[in-house]
């Protein structure tokens, strides 16, 4: 008796991985051209920060990096602190056919 039978692969992966690299730039037009990383840098106040894509079996083997992009706004310094008290909250009552609002102002009262 001869056996047969059929084998149908339906999902191939050829392997590659898509890798990223993160760097930062005063300007949010202009890819930065050096100091890219695999680390995020951190937010910084007036800095943008980048990211650029590479496909490869590892990330030393990527070949080209592409489609460079600007994640982040700049971030502006802080500002000054709002007013202290209770941040406010408004609240909804109903009352048979009445809907109430209360909540509280500003200055907390």
């Amino acid at each position: 008796m001869l056996a047969s039978a059929s084998l149908t692969i339906t999902h191939i992966t050829d392997g590659l991985t898509t890798f990223y690299q993160y760097a930062s730039s005063s300007s949010n037009t202009s890819v930065p051209s050096s100091d890219w990383s695999a680390d995020m840098p951190a937010n910084t106040p007036g800095i943008f920060i980048w990211r650029r894509e590479g496909t490869a079996l590892t990330a030393d083997l990527v070949e080209s990096w592409v489609n460079a992009m600007c994640l982040t706004g700049a971030t502006g310094e802080a500002g000054p602190p709002g007013p202290s008290g209770n941040p406010g909250v408004v609240g909804v009552n109903t009352n048979v056919a009445k809907i109430q609002v209360s909540g509280y102002r500003e200055d907390g009262s």
